[in-house]
C-alpha cells in the first residue's frame, strides 16, 4: 500500500492543521506537490441551549456560565484559535478559571453537548446542519480577524508503489515527476467499469 514502504502509517493524510503536512514534507516523508489546503476551519462559540449564546458572543463577558470548553491549544488548532480569540477580546486571563480543557475538538464538543460545560468553542462543521438549516442550540460565529486561519491540509506520503503515483497525481491535479510506474496499471480507475 502507498505509504507503507516508507514507514508512514497512512495513504493520504487529511490533517487538522497545515503544520503537520509541512513537517512531513520537510522530513522527506511526504510528496511536496501534494501538500494542499482542503479546508479552512471556522470557529464558533456554541451552547446546546437555544437561548444561551447571543449573536455577538457577549455571553463570554457575563456571569451566566461556570464552564467554557476549549480544545487544548497545545494540541489542537481550534484550541489555539479559541485562545487567540479570547486574548484578542482581552478576556482570556479572566476566563482561565472557567476553562475546561479538552484533548481535542471532538471532546470539546462532547463537553458542551452533554452539559458538562454550558458553552464551548467548537468547529462550525460540528454544529452546522448538512442541509444548511439552523444548527441546534445557539452559537456565535467568531469573526475571522480574532484568530489565525485554521488551514487544514492534505498530503500524500512518499511511497514505493510507483504505479499508483501517476493516478494520485491525476486526482490531485499535479504533473507527475518522471518515474518507473506503468500508468496502464491504474487506467481502470479512470474508465467506466460497465
Amino acid at each position: 500500500m502507498p505509504g507503507r514502504g516508507s514507514g508512514a502509517p497512512f495513504d493520504v493524510l487529511l490533517a487538522a492543521d497545515d503544520a503537520t503536512p509541512h513537517r512531513l514534507v520537510a522530513e522527506n516523508r511526504a510528496i511536496a506537490e501534494t501538500d494542499k489546503t482542503y479546508a479552512i476551519g471556522k470557529l464558533v462559540l456554541w451552547s446546546s441551549d437555544p437561548a444561551f449564546v447571543d449573536a455577538n458572543g457577549a455571553v463570554l463577558k457575563s456571569d451566566k456560565f461556570k464552564h467554557l470548553s476549549v480544545a487544548d491549544p497545545k494540541l489542537a488548532p481550534y484550541g489555539l484559535a479559541a485562545q487567540e480569540a479570547l486574548q484578542h477580546l482581552g478576556i482570556f486571563d479572566s476566563l482561565k478559571p472557567k476553562l475546561v480543557v479538552a484533548g481535542n475538538i471532538a471532546q470539546a464538543y462532547q463537553f458542551v453537548s452533554t452539559g458538562n460545560a454550558e458553552l464551548g468553542f467548537v468547529a462550525l462543521g460540528q454544529v452546522q446542519q448538512p442541509d444548511g438549516s439552523k444548527p441546534p442550540g445557539s452559537m456565535w460565529l467568531v469573526p475571522d480577524n480574532l484568530y489565525s486561519p485554521i488551514r487544514q491540509n492534505l498530503v500524500v506520503p512518499e511511497f514505493q508503489n510507483v504505479h499508483v503515483y501517476d493516478f494520485l497525481c491525476a486526482v490531485l491535479g499535479v504533473t507527475p515527476a518522471k518515474n518507473d510506474g506503468d500508468p496502464e496499471v491504474t487506467r481502470k480507475f479512470f474508465k467506466d467499469p460497465s
